[in-house]
C-alpha cells in the first residue's frame, strides 16, 4: 500500500507541474494581450491626432470657405458697389485670392 501511495503522490506531483506551467503561460498570455490593448489605442490614437495636426491647416482654409465664402474679398468691397479696387487688397487677400482660384 505504501509503494501505490508513493505512485499516486508522484503522478499528482508531475500532474501539477504541468497544469502550473500551464497556467503561467496562461498569465504571460494574459498580460502581454493586456499590454497590446493599450498599445493598440495609444498608436490609434497617436495616428489620429497626428492626422489632424497634419490635415489643420486644409481643413481650416476648407471651413472658412464654406462658413463664409465672401469673406475672402469682403475687405476690398467697402462701399464700392460691388466694384474691388486693387490698391486696397492687402498681401495676404491676395495670396487667398490667388489660392482660391488655383485650387478650381
Amino acid at each position: 500500500m505504501d509503494e501505490e501511495l508513493k505512485a499516486l503522490l508522484k503522478s499528482n506531483l508531475h500532474v501539477s507541474e504541468e497544469s502550473l506551467a500551464i497556467l503561467k503561460k496562461l498569465n504571460a498570455a494574459r498580460v502581454m494581450g493586456s499590454i497590446m490593448g493599450v498599445v493598440k489605442w495609444v498608436v490609434i490614437l497617436a495616428v489620429t491626432f497626428g492626422t489632424y495636426y497634419y490635415f489643420q491647416p486644409f481643413l481650416e482654409r476648407g471651413l472658412d470657405v464654406i462658413t463664409n465664402p465672401a469673406g475672402i474679398l469682403e475687405d476690398a468691397l467697402g462701399n464700392n458697389n460691388g466694384v474691388i479696387d486693387p490698391n486696397k487688397l492687402s498681401p495676404d487677400t491676395i495670396k487667398k485670392i490667388r489660392d482660391s482660384i488655383l485650387r478650381e
